[in-house]
């Protein structure tokens, strides 16, 4: 079995999911930000966000940014210790990465010894599925559509504090598996065997029958 670490986020601020941030950037010197998720509007001014966040935090590390993957090459995820996918829509988030033929190259990147956080829309992505974003996001595009599956058999729904328990339960049964609940200021660490969460909120699975089991 190939050992991967991923780390995916509630989608809160950088202050809420600090716990999340610390933990995924503490060994890493340098990563990658995608930010391409964000409305094409928003996506300029995304780099200065993230450094202003990571400078509250007090954590050093260098950052690049690429506000597309137009014009990149998968070969160049090879320096980077980790790669940082931000929130926004998922199906636009999924189409980018399609288009410019990068799916493979995140597995082999990962499999190289890459380690990959995911906030928001880049935590949705990491399963096998973006169809939650369809039921809960005002996603349309994301219905049916494939997700880069580094993590299998679950759904993941972030923001998750602000979803009712019959909102979260009514999911994982049009869903059909269990959705793996995130509140915005807590995530989950998984290291290729075993998820960890990480965070002061309570991360639970949703079973389609309406058990819930804490992580």
């Amino acid at each position: 079995m190939v050992r991967m670490t991923i780390y995916l986020g509630g989608g809160g601020s950088a202050a809420q999911e600090s716990q999340v941030w610390q933990r995924a950037l503490r060994d890493v010197d340098r990563f990658l930000y995608w930010p391409f998720a964000l409305p094409d509007h928003m996506v300029v001014g995304a780099e200065e966000w993230l450094t202003s966040s990571l400078r509250e935090l007090a954590i050093d590390v260098e950052v690049e940014t690429w506000e597309s993957l137009a014009g990149h090459s998968p070969d160049e995820l090879a320096p980077f210790d980790l790669l940082f996918v931000g929130g926004g829509s998922t199906s636009k988030l999924a189409q980018h990465i399609r288009d410019h033929e990068f799916e493979a190259a995140i597995h082999r990147y990962l499999e190289g010894g890459g380690s990959y956080y995911g906030g928001s829309a880049g935590a949705v992505l990491a399963v096998d599925s973006i169809d939650i974003a369809a039921l809960v996001d005002n996603d349309p595009d994301a219905a049916g559509v494939k997700g880069l599956g580094l993590i299998r058999g679950v759904s993941i729904l972030p923001h998750a504090n602000f979803f009712s328990s019959e909102r979260q339960q009514e999911t994982a049964r049009e869903l059909g598996q269990n959705v793996l609940l995130l509140p915005e200021d807590s995530g989950v660490m998984y290291d290729g065997a075993a998820l960890h969460a990480i965070g002061p909120g309570e991360v639970r699975f949703m079973a389609p029958d309406g058990e819930i089991s804490r992580l």
